[in-house]
């Protein structure tokens, strides 16, 4: 009992030296020990993890900023700290070969696959940028409806998910999503600019920034709208119903494979204008995503 007592007082000094680091509220979660570590990092997704000393100034000027990308990147990319200088940990920052501070490494697939070390200047700008840029993802870009018929023929024997969106770029949340479900749900993304798609494959054209979700499950002709929030909590509880074969039609709308068809042929047909249209929509897209980047999870 004395010993257990004594344990867990080490434990709380070592979470306190290390969290004294980060800002109150702070996003950015201790990691204890290799109990910790492995129950934090066993799932498949990207995390980013900073080996810090309490004692060291650059770790101390690393806090703020690494904190401020934690809340912004909550809840995609989760962010921890583990304090290199506390005994419960010291033996797991030499399995991770930490020979200075601070280092920040980013696990794309927690620890199934190898780490991707920062080496860039430690500003929240350069945190951000390389975290999204690091996170592994496998999305298809198919163009019009035919070729997001192609793309659905090729896969037909898995789950499918894609993303009508109005901008050119993929959003970090459609790429958190891949990555997270690589092994089990095929991902693509395609512009939809002026709500075109959405009406070939039976669904309403949309506001002006509004992006759609569309599953399909394996083999499956139906195409099934998500009506959730655009967020990556709800995306994660859907796409799991997809997977188990459980997704609730009644709460999710479902096109028409028969007008999709129709469709398809309508707009080959069309062939060149839709080019010109999509070429033009891009142009004018590529001008506005210059301007600004969010850094929540929304879509």
């Amino acid at each position: 009992m004395v010993k257990t007592s004594i344990l867990l007082h080490a434990l709380a000094l070592v979470s306190s030296a290390s969290a004294a680091l980060f800002p109150g509220k702070t996003r950015v979660k201790q990691i204890n020990g290799s109990k910790d570590w492995k129950k934090y990092l066993k799932e498949e997704r990207a995390a980013v993890v900073a080996f810090v000393a309490p004692w060291c100034g650059h770790c101390q000027k690393l806090a703020p900023e690494y904190s401020k990308v934690a809340g912004g990147m909550d809840p995609l990319v989760p962010f921890y700290a583990v304090d290199c200088d506390a005994d419960a940990n010291k033996q797991l920052c030499a399995q991770q070969g930490i020979k200075g501070f601070p280092t920040v490494k980013m696990f794309p697939r927690g620890i199934k696959v190898p780490p991707v070390e920062f080496q860039m200047e430690r500003t929240a700008g350069n945190l951000f940028m390389w975290t999204s840029r690091s996170i592994p993802s496998k999305i298809a870009r198919p163009k019009r409806a035919w070729g997001i018929s192609n793309w659905k023929f090729e896969n037909r024997a898995h789950p499918r998910a894609i993303l009508l969106n109005k901008a050119q770029r993929v959003p970090l949340l459609w790429k958190v999503l891949a990555n997270k479900y690589h092994d089990k749900i095929k991902f693509a993304s395609a512009r939809d600019a002026k709500g075109r798609v959405s009406k070939q494959m039976g669904f309403e054209l949309g506001g002006k920034k509004e992006s759609k979700v569309i599953v399909f499950t394996p083999d499956g002709r139906d195409a099934i709208l998500y009506k959730g929030v655009m967020k990556y909590e709800p995306l994660v509880e859907f796409l799991d119903q997809l997977l188990a074969g459980t997704v609730d039609t009644t709460q999710h709308a479902v096109g028409d494979e028969q007008i999709v068809l129709k469709a398809e042929e309508e707009a080959k047909a069309a062939g060149s204008d839709a080019e010109e249209d999509d070429d033009e929509d891009e142009e004018e897209d590529g001008k506005k995503s210059k301007k600004a980047k969010k850094t929540n999870d929304e879509l």
